[in-house]
């Protein structure tokens, strides 16, 4: 049974999309992009890493029935931007999913995940 979340948008294929499709997986909170700024990398980066740091699970591809881990980073490419990099959550993966739904509450109050991350970033930008 596939647990759900209230939070945590479902993976819509987008029109004209010829990539991997991502039926029932969720979509979290964050993504990042070839031109993305300090802001965008390093809230995706605080997510992605509180992800590796969930433990492995072996559940079923909610799309084709094969076996998977609980998230996974979706590189896909886009004419605009070169490529686009977001993260797929299974939807029975409970502790990934916290992660994300975590992440989502705490973005709809501030627009930063991770203050010294986001410093850090910014004064890379700022060096170059």
């Amino acid at each position: 049974m596939t647990a759900t979340s209230s939070i945590l948008k479902p993976w819509k294929r987008p029109p004209y999309y010829g990539g991997a499709t991502w039926n029932g997986w969720l979509v979290a909170p964050v993504s990042t992009n070839r031109d993305a700024d300090a802001l965008t990398r390093s809230n995706f980066d605080r997510v992605r890493g509180d992800l590796e740091d969930t433990p492995d699970v072996e559940l079923t591809n909610p799309d084709d029935g094969e076996p998977c881990n609980g998230w996974r980073i979706v590189h896909e490419r886009h004419w605009a931007v070169g490529w686009i990099e977001w993260l797929a959550i299974h939807p029975d993966a409970t502790e990934a999913r916290k992660v994300a739904e975590d992440a989502a509450v705490k973005l709809a109050d501030y627009p930063i995940l991770d203050e010294e991350l986001f410093s850090m970033y910014e004064d890379e930008e700022n060096e170059s």
